[in-house]
Parts: structure tokens; sequence; C-alpha cells
């Protein structure tokens, strides 16, 4: 006669109380089975990752007793994951059994992508016509549910006291794994929000950057172009190295002021006190008063303060600051 080992995962005191007795329980049932479990110890660590890879290398069939207690101990994730690779990821090899559930809305992943069955009778009734579909002879139906029928008290009696059980003090299931997921779901959605925003704001500080380069180039460019129109001029050349500085700068403002449509008839000038005044018809926004600002800073001799003023109306009318 040829057996078919059932490999029984657990972890903890609860799911213990039912892998004890489906050892014990479901030879009864079908004779050609044999179930494997290790009770050596309450924690099911202790058990050497050899003795379980031996005995998943002959398994062909495995129950996961399920608390919601112990769903998220390592340990047993680890036993599901390698009993769904020794039976070629046949979920329907792999069943958790569900001990202490009111239904399934509160199993979480990864058990959850198994198909799970609840402690009831009907389930149990299901899980056994199943081991028994993957026994090389199987039993007849109407002698397999006679025995489930004629052994299941000895069985309820265990699922009874399992689903009694209460956990010792501090030892309660404070939040159901839905609601886990729900905020591990909430906090990768915060961070996504986050990393988006923080991209976005990236983005536009690159584009400000460019601008910016953008800018220096271009007043660059304009101060060397006046420079080099400057330096044929015999007078300009005598001048004192400020007031020619100073006269460059000038230009350049006034260079720009004149590629500006609707600051076309701006001006910018030297006064007496040595600042660089600039007077323009229209207000000038926050932008254009940094590039005129930034105008003068490479002069090398000096950097001069500048002061803008709006005319307030018309050309011709007396300028106001």
């Amino acid at each position: 006669m040829s057996f078919l080992k059932v490999f029984i995962s657990w972890s903890k005191a609860r799911s213990l109380i039912v892998a004890k007795a489906l050892e014990e329980w479901l030879p009864q049932v079908i004779n050609q089975v044999q179930p494997w479990m290790s009770a050596k110890s309450i924690e099911a660590g202790k058990l050497s990752i050899a003795q379980i890879s031996e005995a998943l290398e002959t398994t062909s069939f495995g129950i996961i007793c399920v608390t919601p207690e112990n769903q998220r101990e390592t340990w047993l994730n680890f036993e599901a994951g390698a009993l769904s690779k020794a039976v070629m990821g046949a979920n329907a090899s792999a069943v958790p059994l569900l001990i202490g559930f009111k239904d399934f809305r509160t199993l979480g992943a990864p058990l959850s992508n198994y198909q799970a069955h609840l402690a009831s009778k009907e389930d149990i009734r299901t899980i056994v016509h199943a081991i028994n579909a993957a026994l090389p002879t199987r039993r007849e139906v109407p002698q397999l549910d006679a025995a489930f029928e004629k052994w299941w008290p000895d069985l309820e009696v265990s699922i009874e006291k399992a689903q009694a059980w209460s956990p010792p003090p501090g030892q309660e299931v404070t939040d159901s794994p839905k609601s886990l997921d729900k905020s591990i779901d909430e906090i990768l959605q915060l961070t996504k929000t986050q990393v988006l925003q923080f991209n976005e704001i990236s983005s536009r500080l690159s584009k400000v950057e460019q601008m910016a380069k953008g800018r220096e180039k271009f007043i660059e460019e304009m101060l060397k172009a006046t420079r080099q129109e400057h330096e044929y001029d015999p007078l300009w050349r005598l001048q004192d190295p400020k007031e020619s500085e100073l006269e460059t700068v000038l230009d350049v403002i006034n260079n720009y002021l004149a590629t500006r449509p609707r600051l076309a008839i701006s001006s910018a000038i030297a006064t007496d006190s040595g600042t660089i005044e600039v007077t323009t018809v229209d207000a000038l926004d926050d932008e254009e008063k940094a590039a005129i600002a930034a105008m003068a800073r490479p002069a090398p001799k000096v950097e001069w303060r500048i002061e803008f003023k709006v005319t307030g109306g018309e050309p011709g009318q007396a300028p106001t600051s």
C-alpha cells in the first residue's frame, strides 16, 4: 500500500490543538494518509530547516493551521511558501484551515492567496475529499463519507476547543490583518504622493536653474559684445576704468530694455549719487528687476546700486519711485 504524506503546518498554542488532532484523525478516515508534523515545541521555529526540507520532498498535500494570532508569524508563512513550492504551486494542495475566524475577510496576505477553508464540518469534508483525490488509489466516495461521519465527533471536540480558546492576557490580537493591510496601503500611497510632489518640485527647480543659466549667458554675451564694440573707440579706452565699466553696464541694460516691446521707451542712466536709475513707463516684475540687477554684478571694478522708477503714465511724465 502506497501512502500519501500530508504535511501539517502550525504555529502557537491554538493552532497546535487542531494540528495534533488532525495528525491522529486523518488516518482513521483515510488509511493511506501519513500525516507529518512536529509537536516537540510550541515554538515551531525550533524545528530544523533540514527536517522540514526532508519532509517536504515527499509531501503531496499540506494543511496549514491558521489562527488570528499566528497568521503573521514568519515561520508559518515560510512553511506555507515551502509547501506551495513542494506541491508545484497547486494551491488546491496547500490548504489554509482557518481556526477562530468568522469569515475569510480578516485573512491577510500571503495566506489569502491560497484556497482557504474554515474549520467547519463541510469545509473539512471538502479538504478530506481533496486529499482522497490526490491518492494513487482513491477511496470510493460513499465509503469515504461514511468514515468521515463516523470519526467526525472526535475531531469536532478539538476544533470546538480551539475555537473557544482565548489568548493569554497581553497577547490579544488588537488589529485585523485587513486593517493592517489598509494602513500599509495608506502609507505606501502617501509615500508615492510625496515622491511625485518631490519630483514635481525638482523638475520646477531644474527649469528655474536652466532659465537662470540662460539669463546669465545672455548677460555675459551682451557685456562681451558691448566691450568689443567700445574696444575700438579711442575716447572710451582713455576713460577711467570705473567710468568705462559704468558705460558698459548702462549700454547692456538699455539694450535689454530695448528688446522688451513694452519697455522700449525706458532708459537707464547714471546719477551723481553713484547709482543706476532705471526709468520705465510700466512697472517691472520681479524677474525683470532681477535680470537688470544681474547685469550690473558682472562688472569687475564696482558693483552698482540700482534704483527703479516708473513714470506712472505717458512718456515724458515726471518719474516716481
